[in-house]
């Protein structure tokens, strides 16, 4: 469930009047053993009741006043996830929510942090070196493009300049201990947009701002394996893509691309659609639909199989999905394959990453014996 449900893009919220009925709705999908996970987002608006001027537990700017910022609903606060005062906050805003929406898992959207504006409401400070600094980085051009002030104070003292990596893992931390309290009877799931190192010890990681290209489906391959390496072993990619190539606005997707993602995601980690390709595979003919059916058909086939990597990867710290070199060490040949991957080990997933093509190949493997042309129905 996204931010639709929410009452004035508060987050916690349910919008009752929107939605008088969606505890019903909720509870019926818990009869069919369905699951339900909800987006959230760090930023607290300020006339949400989770906002108080007197707390001390939301980022601070460098003269010690809770640093403002603008998101997509408006003025808001970030929370400190570093303050030892967050975990019960959280914990009683979590608390709350569920008593209106019996949620089973969330999915921690925008906490790199993510903003609207750059670096705070007003500006960051003219005088302090970090917010000037002559640093930059390749892809933004400025360290508070879209999100907080380097200068911003964090419980301790803390720099937002050194702590900017991880704000994403402790936000991950203090959310699983917090969901630990609220969901007591059961597992819970947590996914997160931004990750670190140690991360998947609390969460798995949703690649969601991929774009609806042939490209962005083979990277996903990289990316996936990435994450496994790095020990955040739940992952995967927006299924068909979150955007166009071309227009963040335009979510069409290509009908053969849709269908061959589909049949990669049956081997994800982590299979996730947004929900507006659901609405574009209306338009697709009835063989593509078809397939896109097998191939989910498939997925539900290799449950047992994905349950047992997982088993092992909490277990044993093994990847769940990993390069082909993992398991062919002395064959060079595997180092710069990125298109192909071991799921689990002995078994290896083989599809086609460009348009029209019907066949691929089996690269020369002990597996193989020999290179071998194998069809791949479309």
């Amino acid at each position: 469930m996204g931010k639709s449900t929410l009452e004035d893009n508060k987050e916690f919220t349910v919008d009752a009047a929107r939605y008088p009925d969606i505890e019903k709705i909720v509870s019926s999908l818990h009869d069919k053993d369905k699951k339900i996970l909800v987006d959230t987002r760090p930023a607290i608006l300020l006339n949400s009741s989770l906002y108080s001027k007197d707390a001390t537990n939301f980022v601070r700017d460098s003269s010690n006043k809770t640093i403002l910022v603008k998101v997509a609903g408006g003025d808001a606060v970030l929370p400190d996830y570093f303050h030892p005062d967050t975990a019960d906050w959280l914990e009683g805003a979590l608390t709350s929510y569920r008593s209106a929406l019996s949620f089973d898992g969330l999915f921690i959207d925008e906490n790199e942090p993510s903003t609207v504006s750059d670096g705070a409401i007003g500006g960051c400070s003219r005088t302090d070196p970090l917010d000037n600094s002559v640093y930059r980085l390749k892809n933004v051009p400025k360290l508070k493009t879209k999100t907080i002030c380097p200068s911003a104070r964090h419980y301790g003292g803390l720099r937002h300049y050194d702590v900017h990596n991880i704000y994403g893992w402790k936000s991950s931390a203090v959310t699983k201990a917090a969901m630990s309290q609220v969901i007591d009877e059961k597992r819970s799931l947590l996914l997160s947009r931004s990750t670190y190192l140690g991360s998947g010890v609390h969460t798995g990681h949703f690649i969601k701002e991929n774009a609806a290209t042939w490209e962005d489906m083979a990277h996903s391959i990289v990316a996936m394996l990435n994450y496994n390496m790095y020990g955040i072993p739940l992952v995967g990619a927006n299924i068909c893509g979150y955007k166009s190539g071309v227009n963040e606005d335009d979510i069409s997707t290509e009908e053969e691309m849709c269908v061959r993602w589909h049949q990669l995601a049956t081997f994800y980690p982590l299979a996730k659609r947004f929900p507006a390709v659901e609405t574009e595979m209306l338009k697709f003919g009835n063989d593509s639909i078809k397939r896109i059916q097998d191939a989910v058909e498939l997925r539900y086939k290799m449950l047992p199989t994905l349950y047992t990597l997982f088993y092992s990867a909490h277990t044993r710290g093994l990847p769940v999905v990993s390069p082909l070199f993992f398991d062919y060490l002395d064959d060079k040949n595997t180092l710069s394959i990125e298109t192909q991957f071991l799921f689990g080990s002995g078994s290896w997933s083989l599809l086609s990453f460009y348009r029209g093509l019907q066949n691929t190949k089996c690269i020369s493997l002990r597996t193989c014996g020999m290179t071998t042309t194998i069809p791949i129905t479309l």
